[in-house]
């Protein structure tokens, strides 16, 4: 079992809601080329609860890609 995976279960017994297993706050991305800026995220905030499904849609060029960079690190 990871890390993780033993402090959630041990904050469970202790009475205490485990953290969600994503969350964000304030996510934030502009590209700059030095003469213009073009924000793709701004101030993005979320948490997906267990078990929980999302999509992220959109047109091409809005961010999507990009979010999910930023999440995996």
């Amino acid at each position: 079992m990871s890390d993780q995976g033993t402090v959630a279960a041990d904050s469970r017994r202790a009475g205490a809601s485990p953290p969600p297993p994503l969350e964000t706050r304030d996510v934030s991305k502009t590209y700059d080329d030095g003469t213009v800026a073009v924000p793709v995220i701004g101030n993005l905030t979320f948490s997906l609860g267990e078990g929980e499904i999302v999509s992220i849609v959109g047109p091409s060029g809005c961010g999507k890609s990009t979010l999910l960079n930023i999440l995996s690190g």
